[in-house]
């Protein structure tokens, strides 16, 4: 992990299924290249658990044509679509599911807000 993404720190755990890791400064993630060195180690990537600072806003997305809650990645360019249980516009540290990577479409489902 460290050597395909750049992960500074990492933790497999085969037995319990699954592997964390996490990068020293914020970076703009290929979720892609993350699934495919995990392919090339055996495993498959079932879901995305993030924690991420940002800021809550609105945007409008490309793909559905509507304005809709997002969050944009402390240190980073990108912008998030959010669901569930959005927090209030502003600074804010969460956790969230990720899905849509494989359509190219990442989106946040809000897990936790810490």
């Amino acid at each position: 992990m460290r050597r395909q993404v750049g992960a500074s720190h990492f933790d497999i755990d085969a037995t319990k299924g699954y592997a964390t890791f996490s990068f020293v400064e914020p970076i703009a993630l290929d979720w892609t290249e993350i699934a495919d060195t995990a392919d090339s180690a055996g495993y498959k990537v079932k879901k995305y658990t993030v924690v991420v600072e940002g800021t809550v806003g609105t945007e409008d997305c490309e793909d559905c044509g509507e304005k809709v809650p997002s969050l944009k990645a402390k240190g980073t360019e990108l912008t998030f679509e959010l669901t569930g249980d959005i927090p209030k516009p502003g600074a804010v540290r969460l956790k969230a599911q990720a899905s849509g990577w494989e359509e190219g479409h990442v989106t946040f489902e809000v897990l936790e807000i810490l």
